[in-house]
């Protein structure tokens, strides 16, 4: 049959992610749809997005601190040298940037 390296497997779900130091209060997201996962090649590499707006847990204030810092998505990329690791997407839906 020859090599096999295995398969890429997805998390399908966890039950929450703190977010540390972009506003006062860490922000606890448990929601299924505030926080996604993507798993890249054979799970070498995975990324994470992480929008606060979606999870009914986050309240009105967390959000307006974070509009005040036009943070809107979080992007966590990671496995590669080249990953550019945290990145911000603002409210305004520009492009994305590597500091909040």
């Amino acid at each position: 049959m020859g090599f096999t390296a295995g398969y890429t497997a997805p998390v399908e779900q966890w039950e929450s992610t703190v977010i540390h130091g972009l506003i006062d209060v860490p922000i606890t997201l448990t929601g299924f749809w505030s926080q996604t996962y993507l798993p890249g090649h054979h799970n070498t590499t995975e990324a994470f997005l992480f929008e606060p707006q979606l999870d009914k847990g986050v309240s009105h204030a967390m959000l307006e601190a974070l509009a005040l810092k036009n943070i809107a998505v979080i992007v966590m990329e990671l496995g590669t040298i080249d990953s550019p690791g945290i990145r911000y997407l603002g409210t305004d839906w520009g492009e994305f940037r590597n500091s909040p």
